[in-house]
């Protein structure tokens, strides 16, 4: 517990910035794991989720 609250003020205060390589809609999120399996990007994949209704 010690390590995982230092890594989250770590990047918490910007030190460590994770590299995002493709966001996704969260319509598209089987294309999201097909990728990841593929390993098709060195980053990170990111799941937008949907606006919320009005």
């Amino acid at each position: 517990r010690e390590v995982f609250a230092g890594l989250v003020t770590i990047i918490n205060t910007a030190r460590i910035r994770p590299v995002v390589s493709k966001t996704y809609p969260m319509r598209d999120i089987a294309q999201a794991q097909a990728d990841l399996a593929a390993g098709r990007y060195p980053g990170k994949l990111v799941l937008v989720p949907a606006e919320p209704l009005p």
